[in-house]
This record gives structure tokens, sequence and C-alpha cells, in this order.
């Protein structure tokens, strides 16, 4: 499928009814991979769902720390809060994903961020 997505430039941003990509699907699978390989075809790396949770939530929130590494890479928006105002790194620590939290604080998370309700 992958592949199939990356020689179809103009369908690798499609996305399903929540507004999920197969980008926000292979980052929550934790498929680094996956993820490169989508972002190598074209994918968008700060595509977000109507949720208006961004890829690299969902691979915080997955637990790996290969796939946040990935998306980090190609300049994934560390700063995007969804509409709770959570970043990627309220969720990874909300989930007691440590590893994550670490890759996330050494690339410039903001520890000091709050969301809507004043929760850092």
């Amino acid at each position: 499928l992958i592949g199939v997505l990356t020689r179809q430039r103009d369908e690798i941003g499609a996305a399903d009814k929540d507004g999920k990509t197969a980008l926000h699907c292979a980052a929550a699978a934790r498929s680094g991979n996956a993820v490169s390989r989508l972002l190598g075809g074209g994918a968008k790396v700060d595509a977000v769902g109507k949720d208006i949770k961004t890829v690299l939530r969902y691979a915080a929130a997955s637990g790996s720390e290969d796939t946040v590494w990935c998306l980090l890479r190609e300049d994934a928006d560390i700063k995007a809060v969804g509409k709770e105002g959570k970043t990627a790194l309220h969720h990874a620590a909300r989930l007691g994903l440590l590893n994550v939290v670490q890759v996330l604080v050494s690339r410039g998370a903001d520890m000091e961020t709050a969301d809507v309700n004043g929760q850092t």
C-alpha cells in the first residue's frame, strides 16, 4: 500500500473521514520505516486530523522513539498543540513514556507549555 501511495503523490495526503492520513496511521502503528517512506514520497510531516492531532502526537503516544526521531528529523513542529492545548510532550508524559519524553525534550520541547487547563 505504501508503494502505491508513494507512486501516487496526489493521493499520499488523502485523509479518511476523521482526517487521518496514512502518515498518521503509520506513526500510530510505530512504523518508522513506513513513516520514512511516506515522508520520502511527499507526505506532509505536520498533517493534522479533524481532531487537531499531529502526526508527531500520534508517534509520541505510540511510544516509538524511532518514529518520533524520524518525524523530528523532518522538522515536525514540536510546539504544535491540539484542541486541548496539548503537545506531543503532554501526551508522552501522561502515558509515562519516559523514552519519548527524553527525545522530545532533547529536541527542544518546552516542559513549561500549559494546556487549556493550565496543566504542564
